[in-house]
This record gives C-alpha cells, sequence and structure tokens, in this order.
C-alpha cells in the first residue's frame, strides 16, 4: 500500500513504530502529544484493514471512508481505548472495537455523526482501490479484514528492508529484486537484473538470500508489535498450567504468523 511505502524512516511514525500495540495500553497515562502522535500512526498504518472489513461487509467506499474517520477521530481524540494487556491481540482489538462503533454509529442517525469532517488519516481513491482489489467473493468480512491486515504488516516490513537498502547505498539493487523476492529463484530473472545492473547472477542470489532472510526477520518484528509484551504472555502462560513455555513471546509470534500467511493464502 503507498501509504506505508512513502514513509520516512526519520519521521513521527517511525519513531512509534515499535510502540504499534504498546501505545494502545498506554496512551491513558502518557502525556498528550506523545500519546496524539502514537495513536495517529496506529490509525495511519491499520487504517487499510478496517476499510477493507466494512467494505466487505456491504458499505459503500464513502460509508466505509466515513466509519473509518470516525472510529479514528474517537480514538485519537477521546482516546477511547478499552484493552486488556494479558490477552489482547491489536488485530483482534481493532476490529472488535470498530464493530462496537459502527453498532452504536448505525443505531444514531447516520453519516452526520460518524466524525463529520474530521480526518485523521488520508484515504486517497487510489489506496482505498488497492485495498479493494485484494477482496475476494468468498471472503466472509473478518477473512478480509485478516488478509488487509497481514498485507499491511508485509508492507511495513518490506518499507523498512527498504530503509535499510538505502541506508547502505543498495536502494538500486533492492528495487531490482524486489520482484524475486517472493517466489522461488528463476534463473532467467537473475540474469535480465544481473545484465541491467552491471552485477553476476551469482552475486545477486546471494544479496536475494541476504534480503529474504531479513525481511523474515523484519515481519516477525512487525508481528511482534502487535502482540502484548512478552511478561504478559508469560504470565497468561502461567495461569494456564504449572509449565509455560520459556518463551512464550516466541511461540505467539509463529503462531499469529501462520495465522496470517493463511489469511493470504485464502
Amino acid at each position: 500500500m503507498s501509504h506505508a511505502a512513502d514513509r520516512d524512516p526519520g519521521s513521527a511514525a517511525a519513531v512509534f513504530r515499535t510502540t504499534r500495540w504498546s501505545c494502545v495500553l498506554a496512551v491513558r497515562g502518557a502525556d498528550d502529544t506523545l500519546a496524539r502522535r502514537a495513536l495517529e500512526d496506529l490509525c495511519t498504518t491499520y487504517w487499510s484493514p478496517l476499510y477493507a472489513y466494512l467494505r466487505r461487509s456491504g458499505s459503500s467506499h464513502a460509508d466505509a471512508e466515513d466509519l473509518v474517520q470516525g472510529f479514528l477521530a474517537r480514538l485519537v481524540e477521546r482516546r477511547d481505548l478499552h484493552a486488556d494487556p494479558n490477552t489482547s491481540r491489536l488485530r483482534s482489538y481493532l476490529l472488535g472495537a470498530l464493530r462496537h462503533y459502527v453498532a452504536n454509529e448505525r443505531a444514531r442517525d447516520g453519516a452526520a455523526r460518524r466524525g463529520g469532517r474530521v480526518r485523521v488519516v488520508a484515504i486517497d481513491d487510489e489506496a482505498a482501490a488497492a485495498a479493494v482489489r485484494e477482496l475476494s467473493e468468498r471472503d466472509t468480512p473478518e477473512r478480509a479484514y485478516e488478509r488487509q491486515f497481514a498485507l499491511t504488516l508485509l508492507d511495513a516490513a518490506f518499507t523498512r528492508l527498504r530503509a535499510e537498502a538505502l541506508a547502505g547505498g543498495r536502494g538500486e539493487q533492492f528495487d531490482a529484486l524486489r520482484a524475486v523476492l517472493s517466489r522461488a529463484d528463476d534463473a532467467a530473472s537473475y540474469a535480465e537484473i544481473a545484465r541491467r545492473l552491471g552485477q553476476s547472477a551469482g552475486a545477486l542470489r546471494v544479496a536475494a538470500h541476504r534480503l529474504r532472510r531479513r525481511l523474515g526477520e523484519l515481519l516477525r518484528d512487525e508481528v511482534a508489535q502487535t502482540l502484548a509484551a512478552p511478561e504478559a504472555l508469560a504470565a497468561a502462560a502461567r495461569d494456564r498450567g504449572p509449565r509455560p513455555s520459556p518463551n512464550e513471546h516466541a511461540l505467539a509470534v509463529e503462531t499469529e504468523l501462520a495465522h496470517l500467511f493463511e489469511a493470504l493464502r485464502g
């Protein structure tokens, strides 16, 4: 999605990259300016899964945009957050909060009460159309939400990977290799890229292997930021039985990652 790909790694959004879930839990007692910036980053990052859910639920573009903006405005302006740090995942929390908001709004008088002209994120037609293209007629609204949530995390990981490549002076190589990172090695593709960059195909294969490995690390980090803190997960594990895993957080990350990949395959 274009909204993530255009981020400046040194921007306020990047400052809060690692606090996606913790900002939800901390804003009630945080400094007003910091809390607002953290929530605005959260909204900018995750509007598209919420929009996709509403579109697959039958809302028009205008109604879905209106509802998402109203919901996000409520999060930012009122800090209207009610989350359990020991049990909640950001993915589940946001969807549950949106459903609650929509149910209340639809019981009222319509669009005039859905946040009015407040605009928290820029939902342009191109970005919205890109989100809709990912929808499938077979998807339930929940499945559409999870698919777009997975794509949002993957996009964020790619954005960070490209920022690292740019910082290391390898931006041109990354842009050339990006197309082959998500598929099996193709000798013809590497040969074409090698001719274009004036590098050997063997060197490019090694570079692609390293990029894939790093992409996996970054994606796991993005997923980790949507889960409760390691100590909270460990405490929950102890409550379930006498022998919690020594790395409950790592297991939770792998479980969530598998769930999101399943959503992408669906």
